[in-house]
């Protein structure tokens, strides 16, 4: 007899015992009931890692006591075992394998004060900004500097007290305004025939915000039921303002977690006490300024209303196993909440369920006990309600009222929460997000895995085998296949779907990057794991011909599109493409990514002034360049192809034209300083004309090589000859933004050659780099009235090509995308192409100094050479925003997206004077030339 011992037998009698086994043995239909709802059996629980006691008693007691956070910048912050530290990692692409990795701890962690222990970390909603609390109640402000890994502190609060209080059991920061109020929606992808339709959706919300734009705040609540604003002041520190929960039921009563919501002007909050009580409550925030003598100092103040809304004596799970699992009822009657949130409705989600959710997490963590024994097994059950308002009847009596008294007979609609059917599972769930803009939850584990479930019944997302519809990255084949702990769900027609879980080992706390794609574990030893989604069914067995390839690529670029609309984001989506992608589906990619964000890549139809703002001023456009950098190689990330420093000199352009713009203005006068730092910006855009007119040399004697006159079966050669030397300089003739770009520079140049002979020299020094730079200018080797002529023409003739072909608006877009996607121009240019070539780089190359064009070094550009690693090493070697060489004694930081080098000259490290710091350069090193995040180099 399995299971039992003699004495058991002797006191039950062995036919005693064989009939209570009998009932495990034999399939019961009513229990088969219960499994078919909630489609999963009932599996044995394996033992969880020693530190997930610990971190679960931690969820118990408080709701805040997260350790470890994932910024939607990218920043990756933990707690360290001792609760003294924060420490910041984040991703990275390794330039040897090519593969997403956790960096190393970054530089210097944030210490804790004498006798302070962090409890809970949490970003703000653009990620700029972290709350730390302590065991006392306190909030530890900080912000991210020029730097994805720099924290520093910001201006104490005014009225925080050193004193022990209350510990905060719920936080919550406010959307900024106006960058988070006007959202862009992205619907799937829908195939019809070979193409892919996209549609976008925008809304405009209405949730309660900080009463200056672009200032934060958060709310949180305390154990003693006091709700606290904690806000932004301009010049001041951060202010509070506080009101108390008012329906408490008394000084017993104890409010271990909290959650909120953003609605239409106001805020949910939902609470759980000790005693099992859960209140929702209606939020709203006023502001008021008052005056003051001196408006930039006047003190911003907020005042905090709380309505009781709905409540709950008694919230606990209600499992319907009875007594088929002992072990099970055993486990759902010890669990505890360990998670309390409230989900908003979703923009993709349809009416029915368009609803706000709470949602209580009851969790128990088993010990593995066999059966016969008094142990429970793990279990989690999330127990749901749905909020309504609800219009009460009226009696006959008040409906027939008469109009003028209608008012009085109108009852206000009442709050009423709905109690959803309870969902359960035999592991421990660590957390429940919603993924932005998706109907779907993304539930983490103990065993280190994630899945998907649907938000309305959560239900599981598995695979969609129709290939008509590009969406969630989940339902196209993606999957954390690499995961600790594999989850997947087969087909069983019994019970719908049956879950096989696989356990390697445990984690005490997993985070999702913003959109889940990637995850990072703390495993049983306290170490950072990485997980990533990849794709299952593998690249290179698969076709770009193929529908099911075509919708998991347009599943990735919808996430890549997403992430580029938004103002503040990570690369994190770039993970899903690995860097072995096939080039054809890398081009495939990038045009669908084009055309979800519906620019107007050809813009030469707009008039001069209009055509060149756009291409200075449209981030789109910008970042869209940035993801070809990601894009634009033969074989290893970094060596760009044609396409790749196409985009790379396209982006240098914008940013030094940018920086010229700023600081020389035709009219002011200027210090000479201004004009010795911008020197390096002008010497690059120099270097690459000339860079620009030697390769046109080029192109001139492989036509004087061939003996006919230019046709159109020559183009074909002229895009080999292209991808052979990997020149991009015919392409950024003929490219509408970067050819844009070199007109405006030239402009610039001339500016900057007469202001250098106009500037206020301070010192000697001064005196002798002007004189310098006035002497490098005269002795140039191109004529820049006559190069000026030669883009006006060039852009004119591109002009009257277009439009004497009579292109459609999709047409005209094709071909600009043939030259930055594919790197080839295309036929529509011909005529073009042959007068750029031929007549007017004839009349250029007439006016220059062709033995010094031929001689000059432009090495240092770093765009030669992309076979091998010189041109990415050459590039490493020069400051990608000041363009001066690097110095070993130098504190850098490097590009998280594209690894370009520079000098980490914003907060006084290569500073003593941190005035000495050009207005230009304060503002151009915020982020790479790529649109990239910064982090420090060690």
């Amino acid at each position: 007899m399995p299971f039992m011992d003699h004495d058991m037998l002797d006191l039950f009698g062995e036919d005693s015992v064989k009939d209570g086994v009998g009932k495990f043995e034999d399939t019961d239909p009513k229990l088969d009931d219960e499994l078919d709802k909630w489609k999963a059996p009932l599996g044995t629980s394996l033992p969880e890692a020693p530190q997930l006691f610990h971190r679960l008693d931690e969820s118990y007691r408080s709701g805040c006591c997260q350790r470890l956070a994932w910024s939607k910048t990218g920043t990756i912050s933990y707690i360290s075992s001792d609760r003294r530290k924060i420490i910041l990692r984040t991703t990275i692409r390794d330039s040897k394998t090519n593969a997403w990795v956790l960096t190393d701890d970054l530089i210097e962690p944030v210490k804790a004060d004498e006798g302070v222990r962090f409890t809970h970390i949490q970003w703000s909603r653009l990620g700029l900004d972290l709350v730390a609390l302590d065991q006392y109640g306190h909030y530890h402000i900080y912000t991210l500097v020029y730097a994805l890994d720099r924290l520093r502190g910001q201006i104490a609060l005014a009225s925080q007290s050193q004193n022990v209080s209350t510990p905060i059991v719920g936080l919550h920061w406010l959307p900024i305004y106006p960058q988070q109020f006007r959202a862009t929606h992205i619907n799937p992808l829908v195939r019809e025939g070979d193409d892919w339709i996209v549609k976008m959706s925008t809304t405009s919300a209405d949730w309660p915000h900080h009463a200056i734009d672009g200032k934060t705040a958060f709310l949180s609540v305390a154990q003693s039921h006091i709700l606290q604003i904690v806000y932004q002041q301009d010049g001041q520190p951060w202010a509070t303002a506080s009101t108390t929960l008012g329906d408490a039921a008394g000084c017993e009563d104890i409010i271990t977690h909290a959650a909120f919501a953003d609605a239409s002007q106001f805020l949910y909050l939902a609470t759980y006490s000790n005693r099992g009580c859960l209140r929702l409550y209606k939020v709203g925030i006023e502001w008021n300024s008052p005056p003051a003598t001196d408006a930039a100092r006047a003190t911003l103040q907020a005042q905090l209303s709380a309505e009781g809304l709905a409540v709950i004596d008694h919230c606990q799970p209600q499992p319907k196993l009875d007594a088929y699992d002992r072990n099970l009822k055993d486990g759902i009657a010890r669990s505890r909440l360990s998670r309390l949130s409230i989900l908003s409705p979703s923009p993709s989600a349809s009416s029915d369920v368009d609803a706000y959710q709470v949602l209580a997490t009851f969790v128990h963590a088993g010990d593995g006990s066999s059966f016969g024994t008094s142990g429970a097994n793990s279990c989690t059950s999330v127990v749901r309600w749905e909020i309504f308002q609800k219009e009460p009847e009226l009696l006959d009596a008040f409906k027939n009222l008469k109009s003028s008294s209608a008012k009085a007979g109108t009852a206000e609609a009442i709050t009423i929460l709905e109690r959803k059917e309870d969902w359960m599972t035999t592991r421990v769930v660590l957390g429940i997000d919603a993924i932005h803009s998706e109907s779907t939850l993304a539930l983490t584990y103990s065993d280190g895995s994630v899945e998907f479930r649907k938000r309305e019944d959560l239900s599981p997302i598995i695979r969609d085998e129709n290939d008509q519809s590009a969406g969630l990255p989940a339902l196209s084949g993606f999957e954390f296949s690499n995961a600790s702990s594999k989850v997947k769900f087969e087909a069983s027609p019994s019970n719908g779907f049956t879950e096989v879980v696989t356990r390697q080992y445990g984690c005490s706390e997993v985070v999702l990057a913003p959109n889940a794609c990637m995850a990072v574990l703390m495993n049983a030893d306290g170490k950072l794991e990485l997980k990533v989604m990849e794709y299952a069914s593998g690249w290179d067995s698969h076709g770009i011909d193929q529908y099911q390839t075509q919708q998991a690529l347009n599943s990735v670029a919808r996430e890549v599109a997403t992430m580029t609309l938004l103002q503040l984001s990570a690369d994190e989506p770039l993970a899903l493409i690995p860097s072995n992608l096939p080039l054809a589906h890398r081009r495939y990619l990038m045009r669908q990514i084009c055309k979800i964000l519906q620019r107007p890549m050809d813009f030469t139809a707009e008039d001069n002034r209009r055509y060149t703002s756009r291409a200075l001023r449209d981030a789109i456009i910008s970042k869209i360049g940035g993801l070809h950098l990601l894009l634009g190689y033969r074989d290893t990330p970094g060596q760009f192809d044609v396409t790749g420093k196409l985009s790379f000199i396209t982006l240098n352009l914008r940013s030094i034209a940018t920086s010229v713009a700023h600081t020389i203005t035709p009219k002011e006068p200027i210090r000479a300083d201004g004009i010795i730092s911008l020197f390096p910006l002008i010497r690059w855009a120099i270097d690459l004309i000339i860079m620009i007119l030697d390769d046109l040399a080029r192109v001139q004697q492989w036509r004087q090589k061939r003996t006919s006159a230019f046709a159109l079966n020559d183009l074909n050669d002229l895009n080999e000859f292209i991808y052979e030397t990997e020149s991009a300089s015919l392409l950024t003739l003929l490219s509408a933004t970067s050819r844009a770009l070199v007109r405006m520079l030239l402009d610039l140049i001339k500016v900057y050659m007469n202001k250098t002979r106009q500037s206020i020299c301070q010192s000697g020094a001064q005196r002798t780099l002007i004189q310098e730079i006035a002497t490098y200018g005269v002795q140039l080797p191109f004529n820049t009235p006559k190069l000026e002529s030669l883009l006006v023409e060039t852009d004119n003739h591109v002009r009257e090509v277009l439009t004497s072909s009579n292109l459609s608006t999709q047409q005209r877009v094709d071909a600009e995308l043939s030259m930055l996607v594919d790197g080839r121009i295309p036929d529509c240019l011909f005529k073009s192409v042959d007068f750029l070539t031929g007549e007017a780089t004839t009349r250029i190359l007439a006016s220059v100094d062709i033995g010094k064009i031929t001689f000059w070094n432009f090495d240092w550009l770093g765009l030669r050479g992309s076979k091998t690693e010189d041109g990415r090493l050459q590039r490493r070697k020069y400051d990608v925003i000041r363009k001066l060489p690097i110095r070993e004694d130098m504190k850098l930081k490097s590009c998280r997206r594209c690894g370009c080098l520079s000098e980490d000259c914003a907060t006084g490290f290569a500073y003593k004077d941190r005035n000495a710091i050009p207005p230009w350069l304060m503002q151009a090193q915020r982020l790479c030339v790529c649109l990239g995040y910064w982090i420090l180099e060690k």
